[in-house]
């Protein structure tokens, strides 16, 4: 099962690396040929400030993407290879443990790949030394917990997405299918059902986002005029954190009693 997760990473990283180069050729060109480009206004003065930790957001983004991909790597054992894995010599929770490390490896580099991406992007495109260019990354509030809540986000959400497939077969690929359409809607509902007269319908969007990775990290760029409650950084790492545990439990505990 390592051998053949590692070709299966292998060739998702591979496709990943060539779709984020795709990305960076197009927003080169955009950056070239849109007004405020670097053949555009060069009387441009005010410097527009990113945080970095918004980079690296983008980047764990992209990298969620690839962990919807592979988080069906228990339910595709299910399909006919339950009884070869269960006559390996080691616990079934070593067996899917080491198959989820190089899932959990792959979405670590892809993210870095893509925040490398992103990085050299805006040296090329948007430095302030470009002509016609006039922005600068900055750290922005707490830059570590941001960024450590960025690199948490794809775990978590694979984490998710093994812990809902653990114990199902073809069907999973409903789950990868549905998880990203379910989890915007929740946050978009929570937003349109604002506090107030909805009061009602907003406190119930808020309790099952409670448990939607996604609404943690939508929040650190949440206005301060957003009827959204707004959620510390610290605390998004720590809840971040506790769903990719705690989604590894709950499909350890499935695949422990999933019979072939």
């Amino acid at each position: 099962m390592y051998y053949k997760e590692f070709l299966r990473t292998r060739t998702a990283l591979l496709v990943f690396a060539i779709i984020a180069a795709g990305v960076w050729l197009i927003l080169g060109v955009l950056s070239l040929v849109l007004p405020g480009s670097m053949t555009g206004d060069t009387h441009k003065v005010a410097i527009e400030q990113t945080p970095w930790p918004a980079l690296l957001g983008a980047a764990g983004f992209a990298a969620a993407i690839l962990a919807t991909v592979l988080g069906s790597v228990l339910s595709q054992e299910n399909e006919g290879h339950l009884e070869l894995a269960f006559t390996k010599p080691y616990s079934r929770v070593l067996y899917a443990s080491t198959a989820i490390a190089v899932d959990v490896a792959a979405i670590l580099l892809a993210e870095l790949i893509g925040f490398a991406a992103i990085l050299l992007h805006y040296a090329v495109f948007h430095c302030p030394s470009c002509p016609g260019q006039q922005e600068q990354l900055v750290g922005g509030p707490d830059p570590f917990a941001a960024a450590l809540s960025c690199v948490l986000f794809p775990l978590a959400w694979y984490a998710g997405i093994v812990a809902l497939t653990a114990s199902l077969r073809r069907s999973a690929n409903i789950v990868r299918a549905t998880i990203w359409p379910v989890a915007i809607t929740l946050v978009a509902l929570q937003q349109v059902a604002p506090a107030g007269a909805w009061q009602a319908w907003h406190n119930f969007f808020v309790g099952l986002n409670v448990l939607n990775p996604l609404y943690y990290v939508w929040l650190q760029n949440t206005t301060n005029g957003s009827d959204m409650p707004t959620v510390p950084l610290q605390v998004a790492v720590v809840v971040l954190a506790l769903f990719a545990i705690a989604g590894w439990g709950a499909a350890m505990l499935q695949w422990r009693r999933v019979e072939a």
